[in-house]
């Protein structure tokens, strides 16, 4: 069991340091971003990634498939996962041009809630792939053999690396992108 749990605790490790590299990148940008940032982040969490919990029942299924011998059926959890996930990245995808006029709403500062308008905008975009990719990395984590782990590693490994290197070049303007809140 440890060599399916260790390499993907690392992974997660990764995120963790990846995360905690854009909180620092975001209060390198300024007061504003980083409490622009942070309202989108909240939200994000207590709606989205709280949705995303429901993704775990993909790897539940994939693993009572195998246990069952019904190898066929694994490919129908991945579809049906896939669609759970867009349908999970809907409200998120309507809301965000709306983010402003919420914010400011429930009292955000205007220059704040505009700042978090743009980055929940540009982060929304990606979250039909974060739903996706959650969902692959469950249909590897289900199948529970050494080979698919380590590729749910790397595919968590990629995407912390990615997300934290787009990161810095958006929210900075760095690399020829375009500055947060520009």
């Amino acid at each position: 069991m440890l060599e399916l749990a260790v390499p993907y605790s690392l992974a997660q490790l990764l995120r963790l340091i990846g995360d905690s590299a854009t909180v620092y990148i975001m209060a390198v940008a300024g007061e504003d971003e980083l409490a622009g940032t942070g309202l989108i982040d909240s939200v994000q969490y207590v709606f989205f990634n709280t949705a995303l919990i429901s993704l775990v029942s993909v790897a539940i299924s994939v693993g009572k498939e195998k246990g069952k011998g019904n190898h066929t059926q694994v490919g129908l959890v991945f579809r049906q996962g896939l669609i759970l996930g867009g349908l999970i990245s809907l409200p998120f995808l309507g809301v965000s041009p709306f983010a402003e006029p919420l914010l400011v709403a429930t009292g955000q500062p205007q220059r704040v809630a505009r700042i978090a308008q743009d980055y929940c905008v540009s982060k929304s975009y990606g979250i039909p792939f974060i739903a996706g990719l959650t969902v692959n990395q469950q249909i590897l984590l289900g199948i529970s053999e050494p080979l698919a782990t380590l590729a749910a590693t790397v595919s968590v490994v990629s995407n912390a690396l990615v997300s934290t290197a787009l990161g810095y070049a958006f929210t900075l303007g760095k690399w020829g992108a375009p500055r947060l809140g520009a």
